[in-house]
């Protein structure tokens, strides 16, 4: 029997509990965030262990830890955080969706930092932030439908996502 899980030297390599850490960080903000979250911005390998291993790891230790009931939902909740990231990582040949709408006055502070960090073309509304999110998702010559508002066509606060998506994706 080991203890696969405190602070002794374990199975855990350094570069395994890297990957832990930062897909923790990486679904810190989930909750508010949702598919806006990216895993490739956080690096050329989001994960000091990459997805695979990080996955076989979880896998391992479910079949330990099936008398302890906490930490079993701990891996079981990671093993789902692996899985979404390799999701939200992935390129698409088609991406077609509703995108949800949400003023930048109506978005949580979280969010409207998060999406003028990342996806500062699209920051007048939720909808055309998570449009700037599409294109990341495609994969060369892939194409993406999708429900918007129609002021970005016409209104001088959407000018520099109007260019992007008229410029770059037509």
């Amino acid at each position: 029997k080991r203890d696969l899980v405190s602070t002794e030297e374990n199975i855990f390599s350094t570069r395994i509990r890297a990957g832990f850490t930062q897909l923790y960080e990486l679904f810190d903000e989930a909750p508010s965030l949702g598919s806006l979250i990216d895993p490739r911005r956080v690096g050329r390998d989001v994960f000091s262990a990459g997805f695979t291993q990080l996955k076989g790891i979880l896998s391992a230790l479910l079949g330990y830890m099936s008398k302890q009931d906490e930490l079993r939902e701990m891996a079981v909740v990671a093993g789902g955080m692996v899985e979404a990231a390799k999701l939200l990582g992935s390129t698409f040949s088609l991406v077609v969706t509703n995108v949800p709408f949400l003023t930048t006055i109506k978005q949580q502070p979280i969010m409207r930092s998060y999406i003028q960090d990342h996806f500062s073309r699209g920051k007048a509304n939720l909808a055309t932030a998570m449009c700037v999110r599409i294109f990341s998702l495609l994969a060369p010559c892939g194409a993406a439908g999708w429900v918007s508002p129609q002021s970005w066509m016409y209104l001088k606060g959407y000018s520099s996502y109007r260019k992007h998506v008229l410029g770059n994706r037509m």
